[in-house]
């Protein structure tokens, strides 16, 4: 009895799931322990999918054929306008600042969200984890705020390669985007946590 009530229940779908919003967080981690960014981000995506897998080989009837089709369905889509389009084929190939390679089909981007959403069947849960996703991004944004003051600026890779110092950082003001939304979610159930959080960014 002892042993059960000591039992961690591990839900291995709900850390994919953080996993994957707060890529960010665990990958600039991991980084910093590698300094490399491309075996940062392998080790990463094993992480996350290793726990997707997990999730669908223990819950198997929740893996629903609708998120495969809708990033089967996106892919054709960019096909057709790499093959009706010749002159955007040099911006979604082969642009090192961006590409499909690294800002659409890339594991961590959000097309393959869905493949996470459909395996919850309960919403709070779902609530539950992307609060978690909240913080972690929140921790990861004010780092990246905080170093951006100490350089100057946030720093972007232009396309020739050369590196430029910004006044903004667009990647940053998504990732708070969501936190705001997440967080004005738990404001609406539990105003006292996240007053100050409203208070400051919305």
């Amino acid at each position: 009895m002892l042993q059960q009530s000591l039992r961690i229940r591990v839900s291995y779908i709900g850390l994919a799931l953080i996993l994957f919003y707060a890529y960010d967080f665990f990958y600039s981690v991991i980084e910093k322990g590698v300094s490399n960014e491309f075996i940062a981000k392998v080790i990463t995506l094993l992480i996350l999918y290793t726990f997707y897998l997990i999730a669908c080989l223990k819950s198997p009837q929740k893996v629903y054929s609708a998120g495969f089709i809708i990033i089967i369905v996106s892919a054709l889509l960019f096909f057709f306008t790499y093959w009706l389009y010749p002159e955007y084929r040099r911006a979604m190939i082969s642009m090192p600042s961006w590409n499909i390679w690294k800002s659409v089909f890339t594991f961590s981007s959000g097309i393959f969200a869905c493949l996470f959403f459909q395996m919850f069947d309960d919403p709070n849960k779902l609530r539950k984890y992307l609060k978690y996703s909240g913080y972690f991004l929140f921790i990861w944004s004010a780092f990246r705020i905080r170093t951006a003051i100490t350089r100057g600026g946030f720093l972007r890779s232009m396309e020739n390669g050369l590196l430029s110092t910004n006044t903004y950082d667009m990647a940053l003001g998504y990732r708070l985007l969501f936190v705001s939304l997440i967080f004005a979610i738990e404001f609406q159930k539990e105003k006292k946590l996240y007053a100050i959080y409203m208070q400051l960014f919305l």
